[in-house]
């Protein structure tokens, strides 16, 4: 089968829409699953996908059932959190099998810990969660307008085949014969990390980019999607809303204009309502990501 899928075009395709099944509700999956074996009798790929389907519908619709199954509309759609957290405790206890008092005993350790971290992150101000790496928020991105435009129009096949490239890199790891592409440390999204980690770089005047960064971004759309509009960046704190500004004396950009107005209003200074290019207000607060005092806040209007 893994020879077969290397070769054959039409067969990749429909693996990666089997894959993609998930996203759909659960009242349209079965649907899913007979709009993909129409395309595989249209290509005259049946056979080669009865064990396969055989085995999805026993094991997944079946056993595992369809209201299990299905992701539509989750923001958290695997299980990378408690396979990142195994992995830090098996790095704390250094041993397999370990005996129950030694295993209760690194358990509270890692509670302590992490509670001492949240305290100490909370007080000081600073983001308990990771900035997530541009890639999945991009594919998040594509996922969700996938799903609004099924809202609209119910239609299973254009979802599926919308949503197929989210799978790509499962796909290739599947089949490339390599353990992943990437390392699975990168797939994890720490509840506490480094402030060194994903620091947003610091906000250029001339707002130009190096030749590297674009080609990594460029690297990140799959080829067939290239024609979607690049991800703006978003704000440091709602990780929502576009940034519109910048923190001085550190330059990091930025916030968006809710939050940067909540945070003034919280330390007790009113923001400016003058609607310019740049809105500048003293705030005696730090900076969310190094800790800096900032002393302005600097609304950028990019034109």
């Amino acid at each position: 089968m893994s020879e077969f899928l290397k070769q054959n075009k039409d067969g990749k395709r429909a693996l990666k829409l089997l894959m993609a099944i998930p996203f759909l509700p659960p009242n349209f999956i079965l649907t899913g699953v007979a709009h993909i074996r129409t395309f595989l009798a249209q290509k005259n790929l049946t056979e080669n996908f009865a064990t396969l389907l055989s085995y999805h519908r026993s094991q997944w619709l079946n056993k595992v059932g369809i209201d299990s199954l299905s992701v539509y509309k989750r923001v958290r759609r695997t299980n990378n959190d408690s396979e990142s957290f195994h992995a830090t405790l098996l790095r704390i206890i250094r041993v397999r099998g370990p005996n129950v008092w030694e295993f209760t005993e690194r358990l509270q350790e890692i509670t302590a810990s992490t509670a001492s971290e949240i305290q100490a992150f909370v007080d000081e101000g600073l983001q308990i969660r990771s900035i997530r790496k541009r890639k999945y928020r991009l594919n998040d991105a594509r996922i969700k307008r996938a799903i609004e435009e099924f809202d609209a129009n119910s239609d299973v096949g254009r979802l599926l085949n919308a949503v197929q490239y989210s799978v790509e890199r499962i796909f290739q790891s599947a089949f490339s014969g390599e353990e992943d592409i990437e390392n699975h440390e990168e797939d994890e999204e720490f509840v506490l990390v480094p402030l060194s980690s994903d620091v947003p770089q610091t906000f250029s005047i001339d707002n130009s980019d190096s030749n590297e960064e674009e080609a990594a971004v460029e690297d990140e759309i799959p080829p067939s999607n290239q024609d979607e509009p690049r991800e703006a960046a978003v704000c440091m704190i709602c990780q929502t809303d576009a940034p519109t500004t910048v923190l001085l004396p550190c330059k990091h950009f930025g916030l968006c204009d809710e939050c940067c107005f909540t945070r003034q209003n919280l330390n007790g200074i009113p923001a400016s309502e003058e609607n310019i290019a740049y809105d500048r207000a003293v705030d005696h607060s730090i900076c969310p990501i190094d800790r800096v005092k900032v002393e302005q806040y600097v609304r950028v209007v990019l034109t």
